[in-house]
């Protein structure tokens, strides 16, 4: 992986984006090491040091396979008295939606088979 350039030294800082464009683009990257767990959509779920649920493993993989958020948040500095936030879920049982116990639904399936049909057009 690093024939030009050179890998980061033991504890030194890695730029996530940098090391991930190393791999192959016809697949999925698990990368560790990270102070939390998130996706880059469509190629690389970033692993922190918190507990993995099924949940989040199967809603983080949900971006790799090219879904999208179906929740919006949002966060406005409050000064002093920190941040505020705002999260809604239009459908709090969707797996890209809801709160940590949604479900994967034959929608699901189906829009991956759609996907799937239109590119082996």
């Amino acid at each position: 992986m690093y024939e030009t350039g050179s890998a980061a030294g033991h504890g030194s800082p890695l730029d996530v984006n940098t090391h991930v464009a190393r791999f192959p683009v016809d697949g999925g990257v698990l990368k560790t090491g990270s102070n939390r767990t998130y996706t880059i959509p469509g190629r690389s779920i970033v692993v922190g040091p918190n507990r993995l649920t099924d949940w989040t493993i199967a809603h983080e993989f949900g971006y790799i396979l090219g879904f999208t958020a179906r929740y919006i948040r949002s966060a406005r500095d409050l000064g002093r008295a920190g941040y505020g936030s705002l999260e809604i879920m239009p459908d709090a049982l969707d797996l890209m939606a809801g709160p940590r116990s949604a479900f994967v639904r034959p929608s699901h399936f189906q829009s991956l088979i759609d996907a799937w049909t239109q590119h082996a057009r």
